[in-house]
């Protein structure tokens, strides 16, 4: 279920920029470097530019009554901000800079696929928000680990040795004899010192073709099975 009041749906706040670098900082700090570590370090400056961006002073303020009269007529009023007019209402200024602040660098989808640990991958095109969530996840994790006591923490692993136990474990793969003839005849075949002469070849030949015969039936018993 997903909700439009998630901070990743509203404005790019400079609050939420100090979250997301805490985030990527404390990640970064954690990973074992490779592409995703350059990735996340470079995400933390791109965020300290952005950041000293915003700090720059407005010139002048306007609303939007103004800039539809823009629109309209041509001709709209700006408003001086050393101070701000005093009566003007907060909520409809729009304060305007020389230099627009610059806009946020970070991809909405990631341009690659990443690993965060061995077996975890967040491939190409996923959100961003959800690689920022995923990594926020992990570093509350292993807080909440490393601020556990001997006893929690063995009470923990015990547990999630329990559940790996409760998982169905895979049924051991087994090969079946015709398969394991074809194999040996086909190297036989191709590895033979005498393959020139015709002797062991033609041996090698007549049972390679009836292993594939048994292989083939073999395949078309399963598929009768699991029909």
């Amino acid at each position: 279920m997903t909700t439009n009041n998630h901070p990743a749906h509203g404005p790019l706040s400079n609050y939420r920029l100090h979250r997301i670098r805490e985030i990527l900082g404390k990640a970064a700090a954690q990973s074992d470097g490779g592409n995703l570590g350059y990735a996340m370090s470079d995400a933390v400056k791109a965020i300290d530019e952005l950041l000293a961006g915003r700090k720059s002073e407005p010139v002048a303020w306007t609303d939007e009554q103004e800039l539809r009269d823009v629109e309209k007529d041509g001709l709209g009023y700006l408003f001086t901000v050393n101070p701000i007019t005093p009566h003007a209402d907060p909520r409809r200024v729009i304060k305007l800079y020389r230099h627009a602040p610059p806009a946020p660098v970070a991809p909405a989808t990631l341009p690659c696929a990443v690993e965060l640990k061995p077996g975890l991958i967040i491939g190409k095109g996923c959100k961003t928000e959800t690689l920022l969530t995923a990594l926020q996840r992990r570093a509350d994790y292993y807080a909440e680990i490393d601020a556990m006591t001997p006893e929690e923490r063995a009470e923990h692993d015990a547990n999630i040795e329990a559940f790996k136990a409760m998982l169905p474990q895979p049924a051991p793969v087994t090969v079946p004899e015709c398969f394991k003839r074809l194999l040996h005849h086909a190297y036989s075949m191709t590895m033979g010192h005498d393959w020139n002469k015709g002797t062991m070849a033609g041996h090698h030949r007549t049972k390679l073709c009836q292993a594939v015969d048994e292989c083939r039936a073999a395949m078309l018993n399963q598929e009768k099975s699991n029909g």
